[in-house]
């Protein structure tokens, strides 16, 4: 019995310290980001504006004489009349510490859950401390949303489908919240504009973001505005009529937005 007992005790222990240690590399890795950031605006600050000086805890704007306090900068709300206080901001920069490492992806690259619970730059790992599973193993990020499930809480193929407002980079937040929007679907650990012709994968998507069958599939419309941006969002992702998915280099300069909020529950 008292084995037993200093089993448990020596396991609690265990992944108590491994928390701590977990949420130190998190403040670390922000202050990190953060730095590298502020370097990153005095390398592009412009000339007019170099003879300016800031004080100490202060960052200059790059195309207005204007100063502001470091904490602005990044904190998600235009601060400099140029917005460039914004405009540089990684993802890591952009989000809440406690959304790093939490088990769930919020960059567009997946940056937030890499390195976590002792797994490598390339690599998350399954443990969620949310669900209480203490069965961690590492995956490679190319092996996220395969189709195939590597965790044994399916981490690694839960949302992989976003629709979004407005059209994504490679700094975007991820918010997984909006029902309309223009699609975008993860493929082996990388997002990419899904072809207008996937109603399957619509129908999936908007099951994922809803959380409810419906009586009917959504509605996919064509956007047009790429093509007169003369914007190339590819590769492009669609599915074949034999279900083999496929990247496509063009498709047509046309990217699916769904609509999953006329539909009907069941």
């Amino acid at each position: 019995m008292y084995k037993f007992m200093l089993f448990n005790y020596t396991f609690v222990v265990f992944f108590i310290l491994l928390f701590v240690i977990d949420s130190l590399q998190r403040e670390m890795t922000s202050l990190g980001r953060i730095q590298k950031s502020l370097l990153n605006h005095d390398l592009h600050t412009t000339t007019h504006n170099s003879e300016l000086e800031c004080k100490e805890d202060y960052v200059k704007c790059v195309n207005d004489r204007r100063c502001i306090p470091k904490f602005l900068w990044c904190n998600g709300e235009k601060d400099c009349k140029d917005g460039s206080d914004e405009k540089m901001c990684l993802c890591l920069d952009q989000i809440d510490n406690n959304k790093i490492c939490d088990g769930r992806f919020d960059c567009f690259n997946g940056e937030d859950e890499l390195n976590c619970f002792g797994c490598g730059n390339n690599s998350f790992s399954c443990l969620d401390w949310t669900r209480r599973d203490p069965k961690g193993m590492c995956v490679s990020l190319s092996r996220r949303c395969d189709g195939v499930t590597q965790c044994p809480n399916k981490k690694d193929e839960l949302d992989c489908s976003i629709l979004t407002p407005s059209l994504v980079n490679q700094d975007t937040v991820i918010n997984y919240k909006y029902k309309d929007g223009y699609f975008f679907k993860n493929w082996k650990g990388n997002w990419y504009p899904v072809c207008p012709e996937t109603q399957t994968w619509a129908s999936d998507a908007c099951l994922e973001v809803t959380g409810s069958l419906s009586s009917e599939p959504p509605t996919i419309t064509v956007n047009m505005n790429i093509k007169k941006e003369k914007r190339n969002l590819g590769p492009y992702i669609t599915m074949m009529p034999w279900g083999q998915v496929r990247l496509l280099n063009d498709c047509f300069a046309e990217i699916a937005f769904v609509l999953c909020t006329n539909q009907k529950k069941i």
